[in-house]
């Protein structure tokens, strides 16, 4: 009985110092978010609604995150108006960020998450990872880690998701994220 309630205090404890975060998956609600952009403008997965996100938890400093965003901006040149793409950055903030979004030209929205709550909230454990979202809101696909290629299978379930279908609800973890 000792035990057990020492148990349950520590994670009583841990739940409440925030050491435990639920991780979403395909299938559950995606953590809601409002960040600014490089502009200042606020961006609130709330205000997206009824449209496919993809959001992006990338580093600068990471190599994976360095090969995939160059893929990813393709994709959202591609589903421009109809998937709203947004880059969340967990290593710069203010102008640094702005400066290596210009200098790479990045298309998709670009926030900065370096307190990396939402990164938390999302349960991402490395960059880059990926969620693609549904337009109710809900997580249909995570992609964790990048190699070459990738992006056709993210490319592919965003089409699927666009005709009305599902991204068959799985997680795809990839070797190599950094």
């Amino acid at each position: 009985m000792k035990k057990s309630l020492w148990a349950g205090a520590a994670g009583l404890l841990a739940l409440a110092s925030g050491l435990v975060w639920a991780v979403p998956s395909p299938g559950t609600k995606a953590p809601t978010f409002k960040q600014k952009d490089l502009g200042g403008k606020p961006v609130a997965l709330a205000s997206l609604k009824g449209k496919p996100v993809v959001y992006n938890i990338w580093s600068a400093g990471c190599p994976f995150s360095q090969n995939q965003m160059p893929a990813v901006d393709k994709l959202a040149a591609k589903y421009k108006g109809k998937v709203a793409f947004i880059g969340s950055n967990v290593d710069l903030k203010g102008a640094d960020l702005k400066k290596y979004a210009q200098k790479h030209g990045l298309k998709q929205k670009v926030v900065s998450d370096s307190d990396k709550m939402v990164a938390r909230a999302y349960g991402a454990t490395t960059t880059p990872t990926a969620y693609l979202i549904d337009k109710k809101g809900m997580i249909a696909a995570v992609y964790q880690g990048y190699t070459k290629g990738d992006e056709n299978q993210l490319d592919m379930d965003i089409d699927l998701l666009l005709k009305g279908g599902n991204p068959q609800m799985r997680r795809m973890m990839k070797p190599g994220g950094g």
